[in-house]
């Protein structure tokens, strides 16, 4: 009789512990609760321009993954000029590309274009977490960035606003030498609009990166000329279109606004859109694969074990 009890006592215990761990797995950010959707136009730069997304993400309470993908658009002086559709597309293929590198158990972020929209949004993927989320623009595009549902200030999402002079360093390895050769924007004008307020309008021709950020900074409320980085640069084991921090940037840590847009008019310049998320964890951690494993190897263990013990106590009282 004892050992029946015991047996039952056991049996508990391990059964306990099952849907402990189930609900420890269930328990995991879910899908879709970070999201950055960008609103893409037409290039209005001529020639070829880049485009390029750097993502991290974090699995719940481990480490932390980024991906960048790049893409080309082209103006309206060629023959067939990137749309704004094609070149959300571009950013979705760019982005799922470059996630190939990473195992599959940690692709964190499904990037998403409703059919035939000018818009893609990145989503986490349930489990994981968006960290920072950098877009290269030179396209001299007009973007919107929007939460989808949320304000940046409500979502704890900080922005940023660099602007770096473009010449030949989108498709070169080594942007400090080429930096060096500008010290002044050719001219064009950058335009913000918050929400669907006035366009705040900075002229920037014969000025620095730095003075125009300053402008910048002083004619939104919630914004900061900043010389320190939002969040630490990044290379993602790739030096192509890897641009080190500049010495200043603008910062919105509390912009009480659902979207932001952006149009850099300066083909002299290109502007680097930062977005900060707040980096949450999950209440319960994920099961590691090798946690997985060894939970069988200790069911196996127990039915050997527990239930050799079981059946031959049973025969015992039986005779």
């Amino acid at each position: 009789m004892i050992k029946k009890v015991s047996f039952q006592l056991l049996f508990s215990v391990l059964l306990l512990t099952i849907i402990t761990v189930n609900q420890s797995a269930t328990a995991a950010t879910p899908a879709g609760r970070d999201k950055l959707r960008i609103h893409a136009a037409a290039a209005q730069k001529p020639g070829e321009s880049l485009l390029s997304v750097t993502v991290q993400w974090r699995i719940d309470d481990s480490l932390t993954y980024e991906s960048t993908g790049i893409a080309f658009a082209n103006g309206p002086d060629k023959k067939k000029p990137s749309t704004g559709d094609q070149i959300a597309s571009k950013l979705v293929t760019a982005i799922s590309d470059a996630m190939v590198k990473q195992y599959p158990s940690w692709r964190g972020v499904n990037p998403v274009q409703p059919e035939g929209l000018p818009e893609m949004t990145i989503n986490n993927k349930a489990g994981f977490g968006l960290t920072n989320v950098t877009i290269r623009d030179y396209t001299n595009a007009k973007s919107t960035y929007d939460l989808v549902d949320k304000s940046f200030a409500g979502a704890g999402v900080d922005v940023a606003i660099d602007l770096v002079y473009a010449a030949a360093v989108e498709y070169v390895y080594n942007f400090d030498s080429v930096k060096a050769k500008m010290s002044s924007a050719a001219g064009g004008g950058i335009e913000i609009i918050i929400d669907d307020g006035q366009p705040i309008e900075i002229k920037t021709k014969g000025k620095t990166t730095e003075q125009i950020e300053q402008e910048i900074a002083s004619k939104i409320g919630s914004a900061q000329l900043s010389h320190s980085v939002i969040y630490p640069h990044t290379k993602d084991g790739d030096a192509r279109n890897s641009k080190p921090f500049d010495g200043s940037e603008v910062q919105l840590t509390t912009l009480p606004a659902k979207s932001i847009t952006i149009h850099l008019k300066d083909p002299s310049l290109g502007v680097l859109n930062k977005f900060k998320f707040a980096d949450k964890d999950a209440p319960l951690q994920l099961v590691k694969p090798i946690m997985g494993g060894l939970l069988v190897v200790a069911i196996g263990a127990f039915v050997f074990f527990f239930g050799g013990w079981f059946v031959k106590g049973n025969k015992q009282e039986e005779s």
